[in-house]
């Protein structure tokens, strides 16, 4: 198995040039919508090394990461419903992150990104279209038992999605030189590596220990600079022939390592890998010199890192299913779809999970709203339409056409089809582009979150002729005083709603609270509201509401006798511009919901938001007459 780890070593410029070259857009986008939200890596063995490198660019910009294996990502299920994650393999079909990407579907992740160096691989294809998904070939073909390009490839992308927010040049330097010590080095009689790591090493640390114990090279201890002086020395007092300290250094603990080195007896051996490159581009550079520390570890010890051989026992370990060996926290009394619905009306249901009484509660909620929702027939349908009928990364696509089938197919039966969004001429020209003409008249629309509303068919709306409101003109002014705000921020003023996006989606989530704090200082809050969406914030008057459209398109049901609206929508929290739209008896929602038991149930199934939770609910149509149900 595998093959010779010096011909994986002859391949690194090639990996270097091919991973500078390939298009990275899909990553950088989703950390790009990401970046205010806790983020999880997930990896095994060797691919847990890059899911500490990025976890550190991510923490270096100021945002929560965290890092988990497989079956850590499962005892930490509880945390998933409210972190976006990126599950990283060199082939994506190793039983754990099949088995982590299973996890991590049915506790609702805010959003995922599946990536591997397999075009086609089983984790790409189990990735519903709700979230993303980056694999390519590597050009060096396929990794030999250590995956060393693959790993050395993921280094230089994640660096490249991050280099924008580092503001520092990305500069690889695969060359090693024999004065290096670690190439010099006998490690025949080594049987003991201490690896000492800071902020930029941190995750070459962990390679290594993957790499040596992979290939049974030697047995391995990681530890900070710092917590190696809280007992982890006393090794070398006791054990230290046959030991050996490996220090990893970057510009970013170079004193603190130096200091520490100096203060160990002479007869310790210590080996450096150092690098003056700063942040990502030394972590970079010592990935390579580890790898030829790992290979001159090999050649001393008579050992190939790249043929190291497999036990029987350790195919076994390798593809053990472990999920069904597990202890469930759901309580037997809730089904699997009933305990996702309820879940999803908890902030953290974890804290309640031993209250029977309050969970049985909500199960009769649940029945009750189910039932009424299934028994109910509709005349009309109201939709949101960003990150309801159109997810995030269609934005400027506009919806699928599995979308528009379902629109025309309802529009055909006689219902009327409303919207209510916060865009303006867009969404008539994505729905013109795909609705039959003949239908117009029959779609309501309300532009601007309801302060235009018109059916598909009006020329004259939305209309951005009118004067602005004057409450909306003062915020703006307001706004415009604060020059640390306005510089990242860009803007759009209607008569009726002023639209608020970041320059730079790093800083949004600052930039919303500074945003929140000038509206209620100003008290503008007595005269406007305020509407947060996916990608912005919407501040309209406060007579304003989506549920115009609901209340316009029950005077056209009133015409012929019929009635019956069922609303859906994405942001059903308190803080989203869905939150009055779907706070009523007949909503769904295909992603978040408001805590209250008698609205807005998200019903989908773990891992279904967006698009495709839409057409979920609506593969459960049964049309009668100009009506429609859905059976849940």
């Amino acid at each position: 198995m595998g093959k010779p780890f010096k011909s994986e070593l002859q391949q690194l410029d090639n990996a270097i040039n091919w991973s500078n070259n390939i298009d990275i857009t899909e990553i950088s986008n989703f950390i790009q919508r990401n970046n205010d939200n806790h983020l999880i890596l997930v990896g095994s063995g060797g691919s847990l090394s890059i899911c500490y490198h990025i976890a550190t660019l991510h923490r270096g910009i100021g945002m929560q990461a965290t890092v988990h294996t497989p079956l850590g990502l499962y005892n930490a299920k509880e945390v998933i419903k409210k972190s976006a994650i990126i599950l990283i393999s060199s082939s994506g079909k190793n039983s754990d992150i099949i088995q982590a990407f299973k996890v991590s579907i049915k506790n609702n992740p805010i959003d995922l990104l599946s990536v591997c160096m397999k075009i086609g691989s089983k984790l790409s294809a189990l990735t519903p279209p709700t979230f993303s998904i980056w694999e390519r070939d590597i050009s060096t073909g396929k990794d030999g038992f250590l995956a060393t390009n693959t790993l050395l490839s993921y280094y230089i992308i994640f660096s490249r999605v991050y280099q924008k927010y580092y503001r520092s040049l990305l500069k690889i330097d695969s060359r090693v030189t024999p004065s290096d010590n670690f190439l010099t080095f006998d490690y025949s009689n080594i049987s003991s590596f201490s690896v000492l790591y800071g902020k930029w090493s941190e995750s070459i640390a962990y390679d290594i220990e993957s790499k040596l114990s992979e290939a049974a090279l030697g047995n391995v201890q990681l530890c900070d600079y710092r917590n190696f002086g809280h007992g982890r020395h006393h090794w070398f007092a006791k054990r230290n022939i046959g030991s050996l300290i490996l220090a990893l250094i970057t510009p970013h603990e170079q004193e603190l390592a130096q200091k520490t080195l100096n203060s160990l007896p002479s007869n310790i051996q210590i080996v450096r890998l150092q690098t003056d490159a700063p942040n990502y581009s030394g972590s970079i550079e010592l990935l390579i010199k580890s790898y030829y520390f790992v290979n001159q570890v090999g050649i001393t010890r008579k050992i190939d890192p790249g043929k190291p051989g497999v036990p029987d026992f350790g195919r076994k370990l390798y593809n053990l299913q472990y999920i069904k060996t597990l202890k469930q926290d759901r309580p037997q009394y809730l089904t699997e779809n009933e305990f996702n619905a309820i879940s999803k009306k908890y902030d953290n249901i974890a804290l309640h999970l031993n209250n029977e009484e309050e969970l049985k509660k909500w199960k009769s909620n649940l029945r009750t709203y189910k039932d009424r929702i299934n028994k109910q027939q509709f005349s009309s349908v109201i939709f949101d339409y960003d990150g309801t009928i159109c997810n995030e990364k269609n934005r400027f696509s506009g919806p699928s056409n599995d979308i528009f089938v379902l629109l025309n197919k309802l529009l055909k039966s006689n219902i009327i089809v409303g919207f209510a969004s916060g865009r303006g001429k867009s969404l008539k020209t994505d729905l013109r582009s795909k609705i039959e003409q003949k239908y117009w008249a029959q779609v309501i629309i309300g532009y601007y979150n309801g302060t235009d509303i018109s059916t598909l068919g009006s020329d004259t709306s939305p209309n951005i002729k009118n004067s602005v409101n004057p409450n909306l003109a003062a915020f703006l002014e307001s706004i415009n005083q604060f020059d640390e705000l306005t510089s990242t921020i860009k803007w759009k003023l209607r008569p009726n709603q002023l639209t608020i996006e970041p320059e730079n989606h790093s800083m949004w989530n600052n930039r919303k609270l500074f945003l929140n704090d000038v509206f209620k200082s100003y008290h503008f809050d007595n005269t406007l509201k305020l509407l947060e969406s996916c990608h912005s914030m919407d501040i309209i008057p406060k007579e304003f509401s989506k549920t115009l459209v609901v209340k316009n398109i029950l005077q056209e049901l009133k015409k012929s006798g019929r009635q019956g609206i069922l609303c859906i929508g994405d942001r059903g929290d308190i803080k989203g511009n869905d939150f009055e739209l779907l706070n009523n008896a007949s909503a769904l929602s295909v992603d978040k919901v408001s805590s209250l038991p008698n609205s807005c149930w998200n019903l989908l199934p773990g891992g279904l938001k967006g698009e495709e939770g839409v057409l979920y609910y609506f593969s459960r149509l049964q049309l009668v007459n100009d009506s429609f149900s859905i059976k849940i």
